[in-house]
């Protein structure tokens, strides 16, 4: 028996489902949604990372592993793999961002807006694209046409995210983020920073 059958059956309302595309938190917001977060993003100094992003980028796809694709959608592991901190978030200090990184491209979907310009440096001396946030539901489309596989943490990732690669055509590969695992194992240098 489903767990829509035995919540109606202890008297619970049947709710209609959303439409692929539509987003049923947006519709609750209705016009009270508050605006997105515009904080702005910086480059978190290498003597405290450690590693640059151009290593991290590197390893990254070294553990990709059959995946043409990965994407980030855990905004502390876009901020440890991008060496950068934001205010988007109290209390956190992350941007509100999405990553994906391929054999030969790396796109952070961040607004350009946001960046600092020593972080823009930084981003740009690493070869990382920069597309605004919104573009990344469009992107995956594009792999998902393009009939990619997107390595996916998706304990993580948003239902929309995986829709998109999907329904596109494309093939979501199920993993547990490498950045997760990176992020994890310590350097001397983030050891350090964490003592200060």
């Amino acid at each position: 028996e489903s767990l829509a059958a035995k919540l109606e059956a202890a008297g619970g309302k049947k709710l209609r489902g959303t439409a692929p595309g539509e987003n049923l938190v947006d519709s609750v917001w209705g016009e009270a949604r508050p605006a997105f977060p515009d904080g702005s993003a910086r480059v978190h100094p290498l003597e405290w990372a450690g590693q640059s992003v151009t290593s991290k980028i590197q390893a990254m796809r070294e553990r990709m592993s059959g995946a043409d694709a990965l994407l980030l959608s855990d905004l502390t592991e876009v901020a440890w793999l991008f060496n950068c901190r934001g205010s988007d978030l109290p209390n956190t200090p992350v941007p509100c961002a999405y990553a994906l990184v391929m054999k030969e491209v790396t796109t952070l979907f961040m607004d350009n807006s946001k960046a600092e310009p020593a972080l823009l440096q930084q981003l740009d001396e690493a070869h990382v694209d920069v597309m605004p946030y919104d573009s990344v539901l469009s992107a995956l489309q594009a792999l998902g046409e393009a009939k990619a596989k997107v390595a996916v943490d998706t304990t993580n990732a948003n239902a929309a995210l995986v829709e998109a690669i999907v329904t596109a055509g494309g093939e979501v590969l199920p993993v547990t983020s490498p950045v997760m695992v990176a992020k994890a194992l310590k350097n001397d240098a983030e050891l350090a920073g964490m003592r200060e």
